[in-house]
């Protein structure tokens, strides 16, 4: 008995460990085929909670004195991706006491104090909550926490957890260090747009400005030597008036381009009516006039100016339209055309909507029509707001 007793405990042991490790190699290979942070996140607590039996699992970060969520799974809602929680009450709070301590933490029954994360936790019904700290480069990066609300988990859940971090503390790492360049980079990108829109209302309250002065002194000139009977005169006024003119409607093109007014007084939706009226081409426009953080409303505008563009000049298109939209946590931009399709995503200005759509933490697609012409198509989370 007591052999047949050890050979079973072997063989759970056996599969336990394999279990494990195929965990571990399917988060490896979305680290290994560039998977985005979340995905990789999403996979970390998806596959713990599979390993425990949890009912939720929490990857959560720690800034500061709060704990910032960045991915959960759970069979109901406790935190969401993005909240962000004060870690307080060391000695109830199991996230607090992984921080303090850099061990695993365990409590059964309900939860208890009044801190932020206790409340949350009563609403939810949770009995039984173990918490592990994610180690990355030697210091305590994080917290991977699982929780019950009828069923006690085994004796051995808390090590099995931390087990399985200490196996992800490079992918962890390595998924952490791409979300901080992809932050970085949208910081960059911000910035940059900042930039240009400074740049746009200095134009706009400053050389626009004296030059429709000059131009309204020019044509009062003029009106001067036309009673004056001066035709020299009247012929100098005629010729500067038209290089006034002419030099305002080029700082205003220039402006356009830089960063377009309507966009910073009307939103995306305004700055694409007006870039379509100056296009020979017919474009259906079909883009929500909600109002996007700065940054993502320049970061589209731009994405639809630089597709059109190509439209123009390569497509031999007779038509296109442009979708833009905001859906499951994604702004959503789409430029199709019916052109003559095989758009090279290796092209100069595709290159450049990829990598403003990368700096962005988002994705570039681009195909051939069902019929005919190119779809591109741009997925930029919001959360990089």
């Amino acid at each position: 008995m007591a052999t047949a007793i050890a050979d079973a405990e072997a063989r759970g042991e056996i599969t336990r460990l394999a279990s494990e490790q195929s965990a571990l190699r399917r988060v490896a290979t979305l680290v290994a085929r560039g998977a985005s942070p979340n995905a990789v996140f999403d996979a970390v607590t998806n596959e713990i909670k599979a390993l425990v039996g949890a009912e939720a699992v929490t990857l959560a970060r720690y800034e500061g004195d709060e704990l910032v969520v960045l991915a959960s799974q759970a069979d109901r809602t406790e935190l969401t991706v993005g909240q962000r929680v004060p870690v307080q009450d060391p000695d109830g709070n199991v996230t607090a006491m992984v921080r303090k301590t850099g061990r695993p933490a365990r409590r059964d029954g309900p939860p208890q104090g009044e801190s932020a994360i206790a409340t949350i936790l009563k609403h939810s019904g949770i009995g039984s909550r173990v918490a592990v700290p994610v180690v990355v480069e030697d210091e305590i990066w994080g917290v991977l926490a699982a929780t019950w609300s009828q069923e006690t988990p085994p004796d051995d859940t808390a090590q099995r957890m931390a087990d399985f971090a200490r196996l992800l503390d490079t992918a962890i790492g390595n998924a952490d260090s791409r979300e901080q360049l992809i932050a970085s980079r949208a910081r960059v990108l911000a910035a940059g747009d900042d930039a240009r829109r400074r740049v746009v209302r200095d134009l706009h309250d400053g050389a626009q400005q004296r030059l429709v002065t000059t131009i309204v002194a020019l044509k009062l000139a003029r009106g001067r030597a036309v009673l004056a009977e001066d035709p020299e005169a009247e012929a100098a006024m005629e010729e500067a008036l038209a290089f006034a003119e002419g030099a305002l409607d080029d700082l205003r093109e220039l402006s356009r381009g830089i960063l377009p007014l309507g966009l910073m007084h009307g939103g995306l939706r305004a700055a694409v009516d007006a870039l379509v009226s100056r296009l020979e081409l017919p474009v259906d426009v079909d883009v929500s006039t909600d109002r996007l953080p700065q940054h993502l409303e320049a970061s589209a505008y731009f994405i639809v100016a630089e597709a059109l563009t190509n439209v123009v000049k390569h497509a031999q298109a007779t038509c296109a339209a442009v979708t833009a939209f905001v859906e499951a946590g994604h702004v959503h931009v789409e430029i199709r055309d019916d052109g003559i399709g095989g758009a090279d995503p290796r092209g100069f200005g595709l290159m450049g909507i990829a990598d403003r759509a990368h700096a962005l933490g988002g994705e570039l697609d681009v195909r051939d029509g069902d019929g005919a012409g190119t779809i591109v198509t741009v997925w930029i989370p919001l959360a990089t707001s």
